[in-house]
């Protein structure tokens, strides 16, 4: 059995600042391949296995940099119950979607889709553009334009393409030629980079 790889405080500490890409690509090497083991013993699927792991990084990069290490306590553990926690999710919304596969013929024939009140329909579930804060449009284009200004148009682009047209890291790193590890450090350092911007 593989030996799980040992917690370095000062690794998760260099997590935290924006533009340490190589801190992430270590991490992203010390542990992927503990969350592919944990995720391959529940599901053999590789492409479901994938998906999991990279919720579960994307997740990572929301949590970390607030993460608070405390060396009495394992990372481990707690990684492997956000794991257990994704996994379970993941596992729910498949099932879900599978059922409303097997169901769809009659869903679409259901009269209550056409209701002006039905949520998926409903008007005041999508707000028109004249109810949109301008200002907070343009404040959030400002941090975009400032964190682009600072990094390269390929490292914006992987980021978009994961983040926003929501492909896959595998994905993306396969067309720009690169590690899946480097794909996923820049979108790690892009969103942290954002996340500073907004908070100045």
């Amino acid at each position: 059995m593989p030996l799980e790889p040992r917690t370095s405080g000062t690794l998760l500490q260099r997590t935290k600042q924006a533009d340490n890409s190589d801190a992430w690509t270590e991490l992203f090497h010390r542990y992927q391949p503990m969350l592919e083991r944990w995720t391959r013993a529940r599901i053999g699927n590789r492409a479901d296995a994938d998906e999991i792991s990279q919720r579960i990084w994307c997740e990572l990069i929301d949590r970390l940099p607030r993460f608070q290490y405390d060396p009495k306590r394992s990372f481990r553990s707690w990684l492997r119950r956000l794991h257990r926690h994704r996994l379970l999710d993941y596992l729910k919304q498949h099932r879900r979607y599978v059922g409303h596969l097997e169901n769809y013929a009659q869903d679409v024939s259901d009269p209550i889709l056409g209701s002006s009140n039905h949520p998926l329909t409903s008007t005041a579930t999508h707000p028109t553009p004249d109810n949109t804060n301008r200002a907070t449009i343009d404040e959030l284009l400002d941090i975009q334009s400032r964190v682009r200004s600072r990094i390269s148009q390929q490292t914006w682009d992987i980021f978009w393409l994961v983040t926003m047209e929501n492909q896959s890291v595998g994905d993306v790193a396969r067309k720009y030629s690169m590690r899946y590890a480097s794909a996923f450090a820049a979108v790690a350092r892009v969103h942290k980079m954002l996340q500073e911007e907004s908070q100045r």
